[in-house]
């Protein structure tokens, strides 16, 4: 895991070293054990190196073919590069043993299809020199993060926006990113929050030919199901759970390859401990990571993280979560991430990946994308779920006249509600993806036709789009957050070959009844029932939030008067009150963080000086 940058002179000057050591340098915490640059002509790379894989300088980047023709500046990691490498030719002979070796080979043996091979997480620069062309690509969920513009005959790329700007790239807001993120907590991969600059989108190929400057963009995967995996398993619910629970180990095995300590976050929810539960088989010296929040008792997980690792008898790490240390570390949080918070628990997890990284591990395992698979975000698609539960009591004839009466009756009074009418949807369901997920719709991207039954059909095709929507936020926060401190995130349960076989589940599986509640995840529960105690698995779930005492307070004069929000959007002092005083909530901390963001990337002010400031608030 590692930090990229770089640019390429469209007019065809000579690249300037010291423009590429300027952008590297931003990103040091991506890749603290080593660093290099190049420059090619019109080409510069640099590289930041977070040791994971072959440790020594044979791993070293920016590296060059043998034959001098190709280069390549690459972040992450392809877990089955050693069963790839058996199917290269030998000759020359490898230097070290990294993937990275193993991907050049594989592009100059088979071109841009190598992709199609690899199982991993990856973005990477790479340089055909004798081509004259610079590819941009993701990996295919796009968990780790690519950026690049266009400005004055000049093409930046790099990990992290500070990048761009660190080499030359002046900041405008986009006004356009900025209401998008408002309404659906996310931004566009054509819209970041700084005009012009684009994210590489997740499995895709951008190409810069340097003879012409052209730009071109292509895809070398979608989320499609594995139909023949599918029908090879069958339509029996114990041959998926057997299914399902062997791919997750396998998927599991490929992301404990590491020449460091890896370890996992255990937060007491279903899907880490699971992780950590199959991850502790294959690796009994593993240890977890956890965030305790005492001040949220309700909430707080600890206690069910401590269960699970004594249970496995593995040791558990926990950080104890507290105002003073969210308050210490916000600003640093947001100028990290680089976008406003659209998760404020972003800042426990970068303190506990803190934690993690003082205590040796280097690699931890995540249980994102368990959700968005399998149907555990129920309040998405509560219409679903409910109707569900009516055909489970024998009651599903009587679900639509139900739904008629509710709305009708609505009306009568002035409101209806959107959980039985499908009405407009409620501000939440923005916010988490759900005007993406219409937006995908129109499109007319969909496979649920496969599907006879109704709800099942719908239930897939919701699935499908949060894998698209509300799953890109969550990895943009783990990757930060967890390279903040040099630590890589694995995450088993987006393993493509994973992803494939879950979009063929059957949906029925997915989502069941419990008593008279729908019960989310029903199929990934069942596979969890042979690792963990019932009472974790069929707990009540609950979100991994922050006390309002840790965010809200009075602004400081400065901000309301003199701000980011006053001088570009022209919010007034009572504009911004009205606001904090009718959001005491999450809502509260999103609008402080967008005014930090834009203190620190647009107004151009340090992270110091608004951690100044922010301390001043009561």
């Amino acid at each position: 895991m590692c930090g990229i940058a770089g640019f390429v002179e469209l007019s065809g000057e000579s690249a300037d070293l010291a423009r590429v050591e300027r952008m590297h340098a931003t990103i040091v915490h991506r890749g603290p054990d080593a660093d290099g640059a190049i420059v090619d002509g019109p080409v510069g790379f640099g590289h930041r190196r977070l040791s994971i894989i072959d440790i020594s300088d044979a791993g070293k980047q920016p590296m060059w073919s043998p034959d001098g023709n190709v280069c390549i500046v690459y972040n992450g990691e392809v877990y089955n590069y050693n069963e790839i490498r058996t199917e290269l030719p030998s000759d020359p002979p490898y230097v070290g043993g990294s993937d990275t070796e193993v991907i050049i080979r594989a592009y100059q043996t088979w071109g841009l299809d190598a992709l199609k091979r690899f199982n991993g997480m990856f973005a990477f620069a790479l340089y055909d020199k004798q081509k004259g062309e610079v590819y941009l690509v993701r990996d295919r969920p796009g968990i780790k993060p690519l950026y690049y513009a266009l400005d004055n005959d000049r093409l930046y790329f790099g990990s992290e926006l500070k990048t761009l700007l660190a080499g030359g790239y002046h900041a405008e807001v986009n006004h356009t990113a900025a209401f998008d993120w408002i309404v659906t907590g996310w931004t566009s991969d054509e819209h970041t929050f700084i005009k012009g600059v684009k994210r590489v989108p997740s499995a895709s190929i951008v190409c810069l030919k340097l003879a012409d400057g052209s730009i071109t963009e292509d895809r070398f995967w979608t989320f499609e199901p594995d139909w023949d995996r599918g029908a090879a398993v069958g339509d029996s619910e114990a041959a998926w759970i057997d299914a399902i629970e062997e791919a997750l180990h396998e998927s599991v095995k490929h992301r404990l390859v590491a020449d460091v300590p890896v370890g996992t976050f255990c937060s007491g929810g279903i899907d880490s401990s699971l992780i950590t539960a199959i991850a502790a088989k294959h690796h009994p010296e593993i240890h977890a990571f956890n965030v305790s929040n005492p001040d949220v008792p309700g909430a707080d997980e600890g206690p069910w993280a401590k269960m699970i690792t004594d249970r496995l008898g593995i040791p558990l790490h926990t950080y104890s979560m507290s105002r003073d240390a969210f308050r210490q570390s916000l600003v640093d949080c947001v100028h990290v991430t680089e976008y406003p918070l659209s998760f404020v628990n972003t800042v426990a997890l970068q303190l506990v990946s803190q934690l993690a990284r003082d205590e040796g591990s280097k690699v931890l395992l995540s249980g994102e994308g368990a959700d968005e698979q399998f149907g555990g975000y129920v309040q998405f698609f509560k219409p679903n779920a409910i109707e569900r539960v009516f055909r489970a009591r024998g009651l599903g004839s009587l679900y639509g006249p139900l739904t008629d009466f509710v709305q009708k009756l609505g009306s009568r009074l002035g409101a209806t509600h959107p959980s039985f009418t499908g009405g407009a949807p409620p501000l939440h369901t923005l916010l988490s993806g759900g005007a993406r997920q219409w937006m995908l719709r129109d499109a007319g991207g969909r496979y649920d036709a496969h599907w006879a039954d109704p709800l099942d059909r719908q239930l897939a095709n919701t699935l499908w789009e949060q894998l698209q929507t509300y799953l890109i936020p969550i990895l943009h926060r783990t990757d930060r957050a967890t390279m903040r401190a040099s630590i890589e995130a694995r995450v088993p349960f987006l393993d493509h070959n994973f992803i494939e076989l879950t979009l063929a589940a059957p949906p029925k599986y997915k989502v069941q009844t419990r008593g008279f509640r729908p019960n989310g995840k029903a199929l990934l529960k069942k596979v969890a029932e042979r690792y963990l105690p019932h009472e974790l698995i069929y707990r009540k779930k609950v979100g991994f939030g922050m006390p309002p005492s840790y965010f809200t307070g009075e602004w400081p004069e400065s901000w309301l008067h003199e701000g980011f929000l006053s001088q570009s959007f022209s919010c007034t002092p009572e504009e911004i009150r009205a606001w904090n005083a009718a959001q005491p909530q999450q809502p509260a901390c999103w609008l402080m963080t967008l005014e930090m963001w834009g203190q620190m990337f647009i107004n151009g002010r340090s992270p110091q000086d608004v951690a100044e400031d922010y301390a001043k608030i009561a």
